[in-house]
């Protein structure tokens, strides 16, 4: 726990367009929690409905994905979850190597600011996670074993649902 970042800056799951590139433009974070909830204070909890990228966002941003009016009726992004696995595989097919956030902002039009964006479909809704009493020796294991780049700390009790 004391090796990690306990100054969350999350998003929520459906957020103004300007208000997701506020927070790319202020931070450098690779990733970010998506919550309903905010953390005011350094190690708060939070609960955690999944992760998303800063290259997945400037990805959404850039083609203008899940953008909608909240004023308006929404359409569906797709039908089935086959549509919604072409939808990411799109995607995915757009070079690794987005444009910065700063390149993409100046050419999100004022309206497009204004819409709002949903990231839920598009964020990791399961990500990795650790216990906050777990070793750095387990986390360490997890990083190289998995080949990740980011992973949540839980509290050291947390709650079960079952078992498998």
């Amino acid at each position: 726990r004391y090796m990690s970042a306990d100054r969350l800056v999350t998003l929520q799951p459906v957020m103004k367009v300007r208000q997701v590139v506020e927070v790319l433009t202020s931070t450098s974070h690779g990733a970010f929690p998506v919550s309903t909830e905010e953390a005011l204070n350094p190690g708060d909890t939070i609960s955690l409905h999944g992760t998303i990228t800063r290259n997945l966002l400037v990805k959404m941003l850039t083609h203008r994905v899940s953008f909608f009016d909240p004023d308006q009726p929404r359409e569906a992004l797709f039908e089935t979850p086959g549509e919604r696995d072409e939808l990411l595989e799109k995607l995915k097919q757009i070079p690794f190597k987005s444009p910065s956030v700063e390149q993409v902002a100046p050419t999100i039009s004022r309206e497009d600011m204004d819409l709002s964006i949903d990231l839920t479909h598009f964020m990791q809704r399961h990500p990795f996670i650790v216990h906050a009493d777990a070793r750095l020796s387990r986390a360490y294991r997890l990083f190289r074993t998995m080949g990740l780049r980011h992973m949540y700390i839980t509290p050291s009790k947390p709650q079960i649902v079952g078992v498998v």
